[in-house]
Order: C-alpha cells, then structure tokens, then sequence
C-alpha cells in the first residue's frame, strides 16, 4: 500500500488528477485507482514510467518518508514487480539490483574513457 500511497501523494501534490495520469500511461483511471489503493502490484518499469511522468526519483515513490535514494536518472528494470506493502527484503533485492547495474555501467564507461585515452 505505500507505493501506491505515495503515487497519490505525488500526484497530488503536482494538482494532476487520475484521469490526467492515466491518460498518459495509456490505461485507465479505474486502474491509476487499483494502483494507488493497492489492490494491484505493479511492475518496476510501470513504477518508473509513473516516477518520470510525476518528475520524481523512483525511490521516492518506493518510501515517501524516508526517501531512501536521492540519484537520478536511474533504471529499475522492466521484468521485476514490487508488491505494494513492499518489505526490507525487497528493497533491498531493488538496491542489489540496481547497484548491480551502476558496477556494470561504470566498467563500461571506464573501458570506454581507457579506450578514448588511446
């Protein structure tokens, strides 16, 4: 219940109705509701889809009151879902992931500074 929460609360807090949101995700309001009542789950790429179209870090919207992460511009991935009700352990699956896959982006932009130093 506390992303879906605090989806609300961010849209609110921009003055954007359900329908507005909805609209432009491309589904409908009735599910914007389900989301933000938590009575459905919803997938990392949909939560971060909601995040960027609110102009909010996804981890904001993962932990309202504690804001957890403060970067941006950062990817969750498309394939996991996280549960509203979200636990520790999953967020901290979400982290391993994600710092996962800032070690793999910053080999890559350290092989490419090496290759560019040639």
């Amino acid at each position: 219940m506390v992303i879906g929460t605090n989806i609300r609360k961010e849209r609110m807090l921009k003055g954007y109705s359900q329908d507005w949101l909805a609209s432009k995700l491309n589904i409908s309001q009735n599910v914007i509701s389900d989301i933000e009542n938590g009575k459905v789950d919803i997938k990392l790429g949909k939560l971060e889809e909601i995040a960027n179209i609110l102009e909010v870090d996804p981890y904001k919207l993962i932990d309202f009151e504690k804001n957890y992460y403060n970067a941006s511009n950062n990817s969750l991935g498309d394939n996991s879902t996280l549960k509203n009700g979200t636990d520790n352990d999953e967020l901290i699956a979400v982290y391993q992931e994600l710092v996962a896959s800032l070690k793999s982006e910053i080999k890559s932009k350290d092989e490419l500074i090496k290759h560019l130093q040639k």
